[in-house]
């Protein structure tokens, strides 16, 4: 179902991707049976995260969608894209510390090297996510965990990395190792990273006042 999804957007640069259900609601019947949803999660609101970066809201929910819908947001939870994709715009491993911005900035380069975004439909839907916490895991960003003397810094510099990746202004120390090899070249750009902030309603003027993007696109 989610090649055929794929396959439904007629578009070889296209990317199923969202944030996927969560698996203990109502999902599996008690004699084994899927139970799938009725709504498919959509991503096209934004909002400020930290350090000002933009980062995605929560999934809007689209009924009973026959076929993937053009959404203006990449989503970490899901993507499902051909392979081109991860050899042409590879993650860039020298944002540390990072959480918001890491999916804005990566929509920004997938965009701009010519991808574009869908909404699984209810069949494409086929993936989810066990999101019960864990009280006593430590992740990434735990105060808990040991070694992180130099964690300020480091932030900094991998949020203005973001930001340089998406346009943003930003102030202090960036860290630029391998900038070139994780970013769009000018001669590998399909559109611009101004047509990208227009299509998902960001501008950097101040006012932190950004346009969802829930219409039909």
């Amino acid at each position: 179902y989610l090649i055929k999804d794929w396959l439904d957007a007629e578009n070889e640069m296209g990317v199923i991707t969202t944030y996927v259900h969560h698996s203990a609601d109502a999902v599996i019947a008690p004699n084994g049976d899927n139970t799938p949803y009725h709504d498919t999660p959509h991503l096209c609101d934004i909002k400020g995260g930290a350090h000002g970066i933009p980062r995605n809201e929560g999934a809007t929910n689209i009924h009973n969608a026959t076929r993937p819908i053009l959404q203006s947001k990449w989503g970490a939870g899901f993507s499902f894209s051909k392979c081109h994709s991860e050899r042409r715009v590879k993650i860039d491993r020298h944002t540390d510390w990072i959480f918001d911005g890491e999916e804005f900035s990566r929509a920004a380069l997938l965009w701009t090297a010519g991808y574009d975004f869908y909404s699984p439909s209810l069949y494409g839907h086929a993936v989810y996510h066990n999101y019960t916490g864990n009280p006593i895991s430590l992740t990434w960003g735990s105060k808990k965990v040991t070694g992180t003397e130099s964690r300020g810094a480091e932030e900094e510099m991998g949020a203005n990395r973001v930001k340089l990746h998406i346009g943003q202004p930003f102030e202090g120390k960036i860290n630029t190792t391998d900038f070139d090899k994780y970013t769009v070249s000018d001669t590998n750009k399909a559109r611009t990273l101004h047509q990208f902030l227009e299509f998902s309603g960001v501008n950097y003027d101040g006012q932190g006042k950004w346009t969802h993007r829930c219409h039909q696109l």
